[in-house]
């Protein structure tokens, strides 16, 4: 026997295998918790989360302390957030980040009175999460 027709063999052991493996039928059990699977992903994706729903009666949840504390790193003796890596890589200072908070700021503190009501309308609904109704970074403006 020569190499030619050993391969040969071995393509259609091979061929063989693919097709009795693809036309092999599941049982029932497999296909229905797969869709019951699918199912219930697309529901829980379709509907609102709310991730702190759970921890909103519990004193050691943290999202009523998050901007606290942020400020409170931001006040404190803590390495610069900006460095020269930073300045050298973007070209931007630390100044000018700073001013570029401060007109965010004046922005978000005058949305409701600006040229766009109705941008400030939309993000206070629940659907957007009430982004809109959140308070400005004022200590920025320090």
């Amino acid at each position: 026997m020569t190499e030619g027709s050993n391969s040969g063999t071995n393509t259609i052991t091979t061929t063989t295998k693919i097709i009795s493996y693809s036309t092999t039928t599941y049982p029932a059990s497999f296909t229905s918790s797969s869709v019951e699977m699918d199912a219930e992903i697309k529901e829980d994706s379709s509907s609102d989360m709310d991730i702190d729903k759970n921890y909103h009666d519990n004193p050691m949840a943290m999202t009523d302390y998050v901007d606290d504390i942020y400020e409170y790193y931001w006040k404190t003796e803590s390495p610069p957030h900006w460095g020269r890596i930073l300045i050298f890589h973007t070209t931007y200072s630390e100044e000018d980040l700073l001013e570029c908070s401060r007109l965010m700021v004046e922005f978000h503190r005058n949305a409701e009175i600006g040229k766009l009501p109705g941008v400030h309308r939309k993000y206070s609904t629940s659907k957007f999460g009430c982004v809109a109704k959140s308070e400005p970074a004022l200590f920025l403006l320090q």
